[in-house]
């Protein structure tokens, strides 16, 4: 017999079959030289002796079992436990949950610390004052009308909380609010991870944290804070519709922005420009016939519950007196107001940064893009032709110029080695270039964002005056930007007013907002002199004072109340408010100083007797 035929020499020790060329990931294979069937190689074994049989061939002799040193297994065990310890610390996880943490903390510091150092605003206690009445305290349900000319979602959240606590404060529809804030800081770290990874992840977390604009909203009883968080969200899901194509996340987009409707009306600026978005990209996983009339029906269903709630509840007449003053509403601020007031706000350092980012993609163009810049037209183009323009009203362009700061940090990244090449600068490390572009914009927003929270209250005095000591204010008018924060003095004034007078005490201010202050805080009614008896030209929850000189007289009105934020807008109603003080001897029964005890006062409280 052949020899040679019957035991096949193996394979040179150069050549590798088949089963060899496999990635190294998996097992290492050997293959049998009779069979030539690919088998696992043995690991914990100790390579057997090879003897030659009685055929020629080569047999394998079982080596006997080997007994493990102790010692030596306990090393092992440890070595591999601290080879996973560290993989995790260098894992991905670590950095993520690491950047979570810094992004709340961060967002949580500047919005909760000092929450309630300085009470409500006009707007503050009106939409607080209208939880109360949800909630079922009185006398709010008679000092604050439930329905007005915006929803009640955040207002029914902060109502829970009141009938949960049993009591009605400013501290918890500040809370509310400020964890949208927070909210929000965490969903534009969302966005980045979905779109780029962890760095514009982390670039819009941060950025949208810090932000002082973002933060002095955020910690304001405002609806523009909680309907941001919502078209942030929409963003988000529009994001992950991208990244995954499945057509779920284009229906949780359309309920996000119908959430943020409910949270504002304002909110439905999100709609046209979600719609330009889907007109004017390429290539969108989205089937027109189908998938655009169902993500109509859910936004429709999901915003259901505002126009029945008016239709249930007998608020759609309120609301369509709301709508007709608002169109008949007189400009309050000159045409550059939001170039000259929000546009600091937002920071120098991260506006630049946007402007970069958005000329970066001109060459890093992505279908996201065209999102953020629909965002931003709409919402600027809208408010800049509509005549009234308030602080807060920017707000939901924070997410979108967030998303273009972060995009122009790592442009500097990106497009650095292109530039530095016809310079001769390609040993320069021009990916720290990203990082030293946000670490510049974090740190010029984080002292305007810190000193919101951190900035100690101005000294302030309150002093209840005897029948002889009659203040007269000074003529200098406290000067305040509504949207901007509180009042220093709307808190201690209302709660002497429920210390000092009766349930039925009835007070007349210069302007509406006081008089709002008063009732939230003194919970007592309260009118405003300034409020047109035209309809048309007031808002329809107020109550115009048609003769006051008759209502001081025969004594329906025991206090007026000179304000100088009220002062500063309305000059003429100061003055007058003056002359029926003089007229009827008002006697000033309370003072307040933001600015120490010799200052003049920015809010007297005088008893006139007809």
């Amino acid at each position: 017999m052949n020899q040679s035929a019957e035991n096949p020499s193996p394979v040179p020790r150069g050549r590798r079959g088949t089963a060899a060329r496999r990635p190294s990931t998996r097992p290492r294979l050997h293959t049998d030289v009779f069979g030539l069937e690919p088998t696992p190689e043995p690991r914990m074994r100790a390579k057997p002796p090879r003897d030659a049989g009685p055929a020629g061939g080569v047999a394998a002799i079982p080596a006997p079992p080997v007994e493990l040193d102790t010692v030596a297994t306990g090393r092992a065990i440890r070595r591999g436990r601290g080879n996973r310890v560290a993989a995790f610390v260098s894992s991905r996880w670590v950095a993520t949950s690491a950047a979570l943490i810094l992004i709340t903390a961060t967002a949580a510091l500047v919005r909760f610390a000092g929450l309630s150092q300085i009470g409500f605003n006009s707007d503050e206690a009106v939409y607080s004052g209208q939880a109360a009445s949800i909630a079922g305290f009185q006398p709010y349900g008679q000092l604050f009308g439930v329905f007005r000319a915006h929803p009640l979602m955040v207002q029914f959240i902060v109502a829970l909380g009141y009938a949960l606590s049993g009591h009605v404060s400013d501290w918890l529809p500040r809370a509310v609010t400020a964890s949208f804030g927070v909210g929000l800081a965490l969903i534009c770290w969302g966005i980045g991870m979905v779109l780029r990874g962890r760095f514009l992840g982390f670039a819009m977390g941060m950025i949208a944290a810090l932000c002082p604009y973002a933060v002095l909203v955020s910690r304001q009883m405002l609806l523009d804070g909680p309907m941001t968080t919502f078209v942030a969200a929409t963003m988000l899901m529009l994001a992950l519709w991208l990244r995954t194509h499945r057509v779920v996340w284009f229906y949780a987009a359309a309920a996000m922005a119908a959430l943020a409707v409910l949270a504002k009306e304002m909110g439905m600026l999100t709609v046209p420009a979600v719609i330009l978005f889907v007109l004017f990209s390429r290539d969108l996983p989205l089937r027109w016939k189908r998938d655009l009339p169902i993500a109509g029906a859910v936004f429709l269903i999901a915003i259901s519950p505002y126009p029945l709630s008016l239709v249930l509840g007998g608020g759609a007449h309120t609301t369509n007196q709301f709508v007709v003053w608002q169109f008949f509403r007189q400009p309050n601020h000159t045409p550059d107001f939001y170039l000259l007031n929000v546009l600091p706000s937002l920071g120098y350092v991260t506006v630049a940064l946007a402007a970069v980012g958005l000329a970066s993609l001109r060459w890093r163009w992505q279908t996201f893009d065209a999102l953020a810049i629909s965002l931003v037209l709409c919402n600027v183009a809208f408010f800049q032709i509509w005549p009234t323009k308030g602080y807060e009203y920017m707000l939901p362009i924070v997410p979108a110029v967030v998303y273009l700061a972060g995009r122009g940090a790592m442009a500097l990244g990106e497009l650095g080695p292109s530039i530095a090449r016809p310079l001769r600068l390609e040993r320069v490390k021009w990916r720290w270039a990203a990082a030293a572009a946000l670490s510049l914009a974090l740190i010029s927003m984080a002292p305007p964002a810190v000193g919101v929270a951190a900035s100690p209250r101005q000294a302030a005095s309150a002093a209840i005056a005897t029948d002889s000591d009659i203040t007269v204010p000074g003529t200098t008018a406290r000067t305040f930007l509504a949207g901007t924060g509180g009042l220093q003095a709307s808190r201690p004034s209302g709660e002497w007013v429920r210390s000092h007078t009766l349930p039925s005490a009835r007070f007349l201010t210069i302007g509406p907002s006081f008089a709002n202050v008063i009732q939230f805080y003194g919970q007592r009614k309260a009118l405003a002199l300034s409020v047109s008896s035209n309809p048309l030209h007031r808002n329809p929850q107020y109550e115009p004072v048609l003769n006051p000189d008759a209502a001081i007289r025969s004594g329906s009105i025991q206090y007026l109340v000179y304000d100088s934020y009220s002062a500063s807008r309305s000059p003429f109603f100061a003055k007058r408010m003056m002359s029926y003080v003089n007229k009827f001897r008002g006697v000033a029964v309370f003072s307040f100083r933001e600015d120490g005890p010799n200052q003049p006062a920015d809010v007297v409280i005088y008893e006139v007797h007809p």
